[in-house]
């Protein structure tokens, strides 16, 4: 039996969620059973990689969140129009392909639901978030047979009206990473290389977070806890290297903030970026000060890298740093709080090498072959007849 499966990311940028679900494509699509659609809103990055990978990418336009629907009536209709569309172009697509499963990764998108139920297929979420908050209205039940998350905390987080299911396997599916693309005997080259497009230093301590410019992966803490260490680690560089997120006037903000208070090639933030092994084996340290995440990407990465880490007691990270042993946790941390982490750990030798070594051997309890295992159990369940 051949099962046919519609994976759905949201988003299309190269970042955790979307790269999780592109990762989970890629190894399903390479088993005999599975016959995998990856079917995106727009020809973006993520198209164009899965279309490197061989996946039997389609383009489905979609509207990719709400916000448009809170600025105006005008701005509200139009946002409805577009969705109504996006229904009827995917309910066309899966009636057209026949999908037994569609694997999306937003609940609070129903275009996705309600395309799949007029399809006649199976559904199943796979989330990333932790504040995708269930809609808590009848119309927004939706019928999926399973739910699965990137750490079982999901479930509990507050806001997380798991009720809204009734029999729904809930089922937690960590993230993973491909710990052969970060070889460490590159390091001493790709420091090199970040050195000279940055014109950075030789001697520059550099300190690498990868998260969207939001408020929520904490950036604002990033920015006055390297304004507070400016004095006393001169050669520090800070790199934020993601997308602006969906709220343009913080990211701008930031950004002048940055410009204006700092030397020139100090707090950087160049923008997303393909290549993030190369980027992580040439920095010394990975900073995330998140105030809300379930299990970043980002950090599973810095651990394959080798690096050591400083973030916060957001979602399964003290799960996942062994409690501090391998990397340093902080709670609610304070700007103050991040910069004395931050400055002791590029301080002591000891700890960075103990942190690299456990990182590096904990990294390798998060492959996406173990996660895509779990994931293509659960599918083959849900389809049996």
């Amino acid at each position: 039996m051949t099962i046919k499966a519609a994976l759905l990311p949201h988003l299309t940028e190269l970042t955790g969620a979307p790269l999780t679900h592109l990762e989970f494509a890629r190894r399903l699509s390479a088993l005999d059973d599975f016959d995998v659609l990856f079917v995106v809103p727009d020809d973006g990055p993520l198209a164009l990689r899965a279309r490197e990978y061989g996946l039997d990418v389609h383009v489905v336009s979609s509207p990719t969140g709400g916000i448009a629907a809170r600025r105006g009536p005008l701005c509200k209709l139009r946002h409805v129009l577009r969705r109504r569309a996006a229904r009827k172009a995917l309910v066309r697509f899966f009636r057209e392909r026949k999908p037994d499963i569609v694997f999306a990764s937003s609940v609070v998108n129903a275009t996705p639901a309600l395309a799949a139920k007029a399809a006649g297929a199976k559904l199943v979420y796979h989330l990333q978030e932790p504040d995708f908050s269930f809609p808590d209205t009848p119309r927004n039940r939706r019928k999926a047979q399973t739910i699965s998350a990137a750490s079982d905390l999901l479930f509990n987080a507050p806001g997380a009206h798991v009720e809204m299911f009734p029999g729904a396997n809930m089922l937690a599916v960590h993230n993973g990473v491909e710990t052969g693309r970060f070889d460490r005997t590159r390091r001493g080259a790709c420091r090199r290389a970040l050195l000279d497009e940055f014109q950075l230093p030789d001697d520059a301590e550099i300190a690498v977070c990868i998260a969207s410019v939001t408020v929520r992966k904490g950036i604002d803490l990033l920015l006055e806890a390297a304004l507070l260490l400016r004095e006393k680690r001169p050669r520090l560089r800070t790199l934020v290297v993601g997308p602006d997120g969906g709220n343009k006037a913080f990211a701008d903000g930031i950004r002048a903030r940055a410009a204006a208070e700092f030397p020139a090639g100090t707090f950087l933030l160049p923008g997303p970026r393909n290549e993030v092994p190369d980027l992580l084996l040439g920095a010394d340290l990975f900073v995330l000060p998140t105030r809300a995440d379930a299990q970043p990407l980002a950090v599973i990465e810095a651990m394959a890298a080798g690096l050591p880490i400083v973030t916060t007691s957001a979602g399964n990270m003290p799960e996942v740093l062994r409690e501090g042993e391998i990397g340093s946790i902080l709670k609610n941390p304070t700007p103050e709080d991040l910069a004395r982490e931050i400055d002791g750990v590029l301080a002591s030798p000891e700890i960075r090498a103990r942190y690299t070594a456990g990182a590096l051997a904990r990294a390798q309890d998060y492959t996406y072959d173990a996660a895509v295992e779990i994931v293509a159990r659960e599918l083959r369940r849900i389809a049996a007849p």
